[in-house]
């Protein structure tokens, strides 16, 4: 059956519509869940063991979004997050921290950082979060917030 040009730009389509996303994170069990969230959301999912990964992933992709923890042992979050910047300027950081670090998240976000999700992550605020910067008519998805209550 030939391709017809309804069905070429209905692939077209959806194939624009899914974001790359490079999940970075120290711990297995974060990074799985992560995944399973961002697919379930029709999202393509990388994974990155810690920042020195992420920064030689994202030198040889481009991610729309890079979803990263803060604190790695290593290169830690933001480290790696001012290297991805050089390499990509275009890509959106979300980092993520289980520790209410009130500095290092504010100095994240003056550095161009999306926003910061608190751990555990919501679901539902992580597909928010994920609609708003991936949406076209998006002003560049910046929030440049804080998301998320420390337990």
């Amino acid at each position: 059956k030939p391709l017809t040009m309804d069905l070429v730009i209905e692939i077209v389509q959806a194939v624009l519509k899914t974001s790359l996303v490079l999940v970075v994170d120290d711990e297995v069990a974060q990074r799985e869940t992560l995944r399973a969230i961002l697919e379930e959301s029709g999202h393509k999912v990388s994974e990155a063991r810690d920042g020195r990964e992420a920064i030689s992933m994202v030198g040889e992709k481009h991610y729309r979004i890079v979803l990263m923890d803060m604190r790695m042992p290593g290169i830690d979050g933001f480290a790696a997050f001012e290297r991805i910047r050089k390499i990509d300027p275009q890509v959106k950081i979300i980092f993520i921290t289980g520790f209410a670090l009130e500095g290092p998240a504010r100095e994240a976000l003056m550095a161009g950082a999306c926003t910061v999700l608190l751990k555990p992550v919501d679901p539902e605020a992580l597909f928010t979060l994920m609609k708003s910067i991936t949406r076209p008519d998006s002003e560049q998805g910046v929030l440049n917030t804080l998301v998320g209550q420390h337990p």
